[in-house]
């Protein structure tokens, strides 16, 4: 398995075989094939695997504290490899946005709002995941989170994504897009993410 991972990565590997892979750097003396396969009759897919807490993973036999942490970092650490890549550059387009938002904008950051932000040149500069404040009835607190998303940015140009569907609705997009602007957020794109794509909430003249 090392030497085809070595020749083609991740390509035409099935899901338990990629969770062997990564448990190899964490139990390289064991073999992970039934480990791989608890993990997944126990959270049903790979991306539920890599979303769970560590303290779920860890009710897994064979599973201890170092392993769980790894795996529950490994979704953040292929998000930082894409960042690094086009940090001071021109040219991190909507499908790195996409990309980013599939890995980050998990159900366990549904809460969170993914900010790309760019310096005055345009040039992408890092991520930030700032937190929708929810009401006591659920909903979300439109202006204290604008307030959160604003404050993030740090007066910065940036791009907002979301998988929030209640959003969609065309009167609170709006609401939170001018709110975010009149707590000095430079918000140039507000977006949600769904199966694998970006769609456009704003439609403004501004």
């Amino acid at each position: 398995m090392r030497q085809r991972f070595a020749e083609n990565g991740f390509e035409n590997y099935r899901p338990h075989e990629v969770l062997e892979q990564l448990l190899f750097h964490v139990i390289p003396r064991a073999n992970t094939n039934e480990t791989a396969h608890a993990l997944l009759d126990r959270f049903g897919s790979l991306e539920n695997v890599l979303d769970a807490e560590p303290a779920e993973l860890t009710e897994i036999p064979g599973i201890g504290i170092k392993a769980a942490e790894y795996l529950a970092s490994v979704r953040m650490r292929f998000a930082e490899c894409v960042i690094a890549e086009y940090r001071g550059s021109g040219h991190f387009d909507s499908a790195n946005l996409a990309f980013l938002a599939s890995i980050l904008l998990s159900d366990r950051n549904r809460d969170r709002i993914l900010l790309a932000v760019f310096d005055e040149l345009g040039n992408f500069l890092r991520v930030d995941l700032p937190e929708a404040v929810r009401n006591p009835d659920a909903g979300i607190a439109l202006t204290e989170t604008a307030r959160n998303i604003a404050d993030a940015a740090a007066g910065l140009e940036f791009a907002a994504v979301t998988i929030l569907a209640e959003l969609t609705d065309p009167e609170r997009s709006a609401v939170l897009y001018r709110s975010v602007r009149a707590a000095g957020g430079k918000l140039c794109q507000l977006l949600i993410y769904e199966n694998g794509d970006l769609y456009d909430l704003l439609d403004r003249e501004d």
